[in-house]
């Protein structure tokens, strides 16, 4: 007889974020240890590969119910779709604690991320907005633009008036370089604003950009199943940016992401997803022309990120 580690796992963490095709897919992992060891015994026979995968199964049933208590589902869903994808010669270095074994199924997680992700509309978000203040420039912008904020009221009786050639970027506060990217208007059409994307004062992409009452769209660059060269479009990331409460989008490759929006006195404040299961708080400030004034991101690990609208070509 001897003893032997059943470590566990190995938790999933972070998913792509897909921004409809205009920034590459990224895949991060994290495997996080939630149980150290579970003492148990055998006879120096192989385990039996029906009994491999139920201790495969139920480990990891265990370790995303302790990560993840509100969601049933996602956990069922995580651990069926990684007990198909994994090998059992895998499952069974795991079950016996071999140290290859975190290496073995990381590879695995990443090379079936794709499957791995679909799991996450089945998850429930914590959708709660903490009674965060606005900054000292937060304040400021607000007070500098009175009367001229973009408001759930006044937010389709924007009218432009912004002239051709007017160029701003959002700069974050605390950076030290001038940001490369701008935009620049190119055209107004009636209540819609068209901005060219400019790299260091050169146009990149033309007429990349709609703004129309808040809203900004993405032109598409080639024709797809879901897009039609050069069609405006929202991108999911954006669908939910002026409903209040809770919204639902739905990315071209499946991913459901679920914002809680609130108005608050002159800014708007949402709960949103960031990559995977990780969720920030981001407050936005939009001036009478529709274009945003303020930003201000508050991520779960305590960073936090400010930026603030600057004209370019004054």
């Amino acid at each position: 007889m001897r003893g032997f580690f059943l470590p566990v796992i190995y938790i999933l963490i972070i998913f792509p974020v897909n921004f409809e095709g205009f920034y590459l897919m990224q895949r991060l992992l994290y495997l996080i240890p939630l149980l150290v060891l579970i003492g148990c015994s055998s006879t120096n026979n192989k385990t039996a590969s029906s009994h491999t995968n139920t201790m495969f199964d139920n480990v990891n049933r265990l370790a995303c119910s302790i990560k993840y208590a509100d969601s049933n589902q996602f956990c069922t869903c995580f651990v069926s779709v990684l007990s198909e994808v994994t090998p059992v010669s895998i499952k069974q270095k795991t079950v016996e604690g071999e140290p290859s074994s975190t290496n073995d199924l990381a590879s695995i997680m990443i090379q079936h991320s794709d499957k791995l992700n679909q799991c996450e509309v089945t998850k429930t978000p914590d959708l709660s907005i903490s009674n965060i203040k606005l900054t000292a420039l937060g304040q400021a912008i607000l007070l500098e633009h009175k009367d001229k904020i973009l408001t759930p009221e006044n937010r389709f009786n924007l009218v432009p008036h912004l002239t051709i050639g007017y160029e701003f970027s959002m700069e974050q506060i605390g950076e030290i370089e001038k940001r490369a990217y701008s935009e620049k208007l190119v055209k107004v059409d009636q209540n819609a604003f068209y901005f060219s994307l400019l790299n260091n004062g050169v146009v990149e992409r033309e007429s990349l950009y709609k703004y129309q009452h808040g809203d900004l769209y993405l032109r598409a660059q080639s024709t797809t199943e879901q897009t039609i060269q050069n069609e405006y479009k929202i991108p999911y990331n954006y669908q939910c940016q002026f409903v209040i409460g809770k919204c639902s989008s739905v990315s071209h490759s499946g991913l459901k992401k679920t914002v809680y929006t609130e108005f608050r006195e002159g800014y708007w404040i949402s709960n949103q997803p960031t990559f995977g299961v990780k969720r920030k708080i981001v407050i936005k400030i939009f001036g009478i022309d529709g274009l945003p004034l303020y930003e201000y991101n508050l991520f779960q690990n305590g960073r936090t990120s400010e930026y603030v609208r600057k004209q370019r070509n004054k």
